[in-house]
């Protein structure tokens, strides 16, 4: 995505501009990934589906197997697109229930990365 990370002022009222986040932030910003809001809320848990809304804005992603179907993910709106376009671009899966789990957490992914031996307590709950 080649993001400029130097940090600087944002529109977010919880990302300051030392906030060591602030550069990527208004890269994207600036290239539509994100919405402008009041706030950001840095420290919130990110959903599977809201991984997938943001994935498909930064690379792009439009094509949608008509095949693809989840128990879970009925109501017909951009977040369904999204999760059905991430699917058929083959960056994630659902469940072998049927279901995507647009709520679950992503935590585990991101502790998998940090190579952390936990799971973030926020995550049980999810």
């Amino acid at each position: 995505l080649k993001l400029d990370t130097t940090k600087k002022p944002t529109s977010f009222k919880d990302v300051p501009q030392n906030h060591y986040a602030s550069g990527a932030v208004n890269s994207l910003l600036k290239k539509g990934i994100i919405d402008s809001s009041t706030y950001l809320y840095p420290s919130k848990i990110m959903t599977r589906g809201e991984m997938a809304t943001l994935l498909v804005k930064a690379f792009g992603y439009t094509k949608i197997d008509t095949d693809i179907y989840f128990f879970d993910v009925l109501e017909k709106n951009s977040l369904q697109q999204d999760i059905y376009k991430l699917v058929t671009a083959g960056i994630v899966n659902g469940y072998t229930d049927g279901t995507f789990k647009p709520n679950k957490c992503i935590c585990i992914i991101v502790n998998h990365i940090r190579k952390r031996s936990t799971i973030n307590s926020a995550c049980k709950t999810v």
